[in-house]
């Protein structure tokens, strides 16, 4: 993943290379939150500056995509890929990974997961072959009852 200043500098590989997807904005559009898969190792999340200073490890999963951060910086959000397709919700703190319900989708294809606030998070569910945005509180996962259709890609 490379990025490349608006101002015309040369662009700065962020990463390790191998491996690297899913690229956020986070921190204010200073760090890029991407997933990367270190040489046999296992996917791991990483916050790399777009100064190009070095990349940190914000958790290694070891199978991931589409990460969110929230934004006060406590729970990782995620796509996870086996045993079968779900959304899992990490608490950097406690380092508990929970199983966001419903979010298994028929036909592979995930929706990327994505924090309103520090304690609203929008999924996309899948019912009776329709998918929608829900909005979930944080960290309970119960519903607001906030909803939103999807209307072709996510």
């Amino acid at each position: 993943i490379h990025y490349l200043p608006k101002d015309g500098s040369a662009a700065r590989k962020l990463g390790p290379g191998k491996g690297d997807g899913s690229p956020i904005f986070i921190e204010g559009g200073r760090s890029v939150l991407m997933t990367a898969v270190p040489e046999g190792g296992r996917d791991t999340i990483l916050s790399c500056p777009i100064d190009g200073s070095a990349c940190r490890t914000v958790a290694t999963p070891g199978d991931a995509d589409f990460p969110a951060l929230a934004p006060g910086g406590r729970h990782l959000v995620y796509v996870a890929w086996n045993p079968s397709l779900e959304v899992r919700l990490f608490d950097l703190e406690t380092r508990e990974v929970v199983s966001v319900p419903e979010t298994t989708m028929s036909d592979g294809n995930p929706c990327g997961p994505r924090f309103a606030s520090d304690d609203r998070l929008w999924v996309v569910r899948e019912r009776n072959g329709v998918r929608q945005w829900a909005e979930l509180e944080v960290p309970s996962l119960t519903p607001t009852g906030r909803t939103a259709t999807i209307e072709g890609a996510c």
